[in-house]
């Protein structure tokens, strides 16, 4: 069996590329400021360079366990946040989605946050972000599944992640349905979406 140590080389080569996710535009800020995010919504992208299905990948969640596509599966709808540790509007949706994570899940759907800034080469910054992202998760107590971007879901779709928190849905297979959402909401906000998610796709 593979210890976290490989797990963690592995990870650091496959995140290297994540880099550019911070390139252009994207401004980092601290939990101590708070950032203006206009809250918009868009189809999900089309174009040719982003796959409308996030299949096959591979990563692993917070706690060192691989995760793949198959995650999808059990599920007819998977709601995907994707989140970064510095992002206070990431953090203020997270305790409602934490509450839909459960009302929801017997209901065939199911929530997965993919946290975008647990990366570095050395170790010991590595696990400083980790442990800060499970702080997170803690408080907020948004303990639903959580998993760290791979070179696969970068290229797959996170290359086109242009704001955070950005959200959007799976099917139990991975292909993309629905809108991406851009920005934060509220948890009534979110289980109206989720909803009419429901009714037009779950038969």
């Amino acid at each position: 069996m593979k210890t976290f140590r490989a797990y963690l080389m592995i990870l650091i080569m496959l995140l290297i590329s994540a880099q550019v996710l911070f390139a252009g535009g994207k401004k980092e800020t601290s939990l101590e400021t708070e950032s203006q995010v206009v809250v918009t919504e868009k189809k999900a992208p089309a174009s040719s360079s982003t796959s409308k299905v996030l299949a096959p990948f591979w990563s692993i969640d917070l706690n060192g366990q691989e995760v793949s596509e198959e995650i999808f599966a059990p599920y007819d709808i998977t709601m995907i946040n994707v989140w970064g540790t510095y992002c206070n509007p990431c953090i203020s949706e997270m305790p409602g989605l934490g509450i839909l994570s459960k009302e929801y899940k017997d209901k065939g759907v199911q929530i997965i946050g993919i946290v975008v800034d647990v990366y570095h080469s050395d170790e010991k910054v590595f696990m400083e972000k980790l442990a800060t992202a499970r702080d997170i998760i803690a408080y907020t107590q948004a303990d639903y599944r959580h998993i760290l971007q791979s070179k696969d879901l970068i290229d797959l779709y996170l290359k086109n992640v242009q704001v955070i928190p950005t959200t959007f849905f799976v099917d139990s297979k991975g292909a993309i349905i629905g809108k991406e959402y851009l920005s934060s909401r509220s948890e009534e906000a979110w289980r109206k979406i989720i909803d009419e998610m429901i009714i037009e796709y779950v038969k």
